[in-house]
C-alpha cells in the first residue's frame, strides 16, 4: 500500500492508494533433445530455458504496467529458467 500526503487548507491528509497488479505466470515446457533446442542444451545447461523465458517477455512486453508478467520456463532434463527460481 502507497501513502499520499495531500495538502488541503494547510492541513496534511494521508491518503491511502490502492494499486493492482495481476500477475500472470507463463509455464513453458521444453523438450531439450529435441532437433530445434539441442545446439543451445549442448551450449550450457538452462541456455534454452532462458531464451524461452525471454521470448515470453518478449511476446507480453506490450501489456500494461498493472500486469507482472513472470515467465517459468523448465527444460525436461531439469534446468530452470533463472527469474523463476
Amino acid at each position: 500500500m502507497c501513502v499520499n500526503l495531500i495538502t488541503v487548507n494547510d492541513r496534511v491528509i494521508l491518503h491511502n492508494i490502492r494499486t493492482v497488479i495481476i500477475i500472470i505466470l507463463i509455464v513453458t515446457i521444453l523438450t531439450t533433445l529435441a532437433d530445434s533446442y539441442i545446439q543451445a542444451s549442448a551450449s550450457s545447461a538452462g541456455a534454452e530455458a532462458e531464451m524461452a523465458a525471454s521470448r515470453k517477455l518478449a511476446k507480453y512486453e506490450s501489456l500494461s504496467p498493472a500486469y507482472l508478467v513472470q515467465p517459468i520456463a523448465l527444460e525436461t532434463l531439469g534446468p530452470i529458467n533463472e527469474s523463476a527460481v
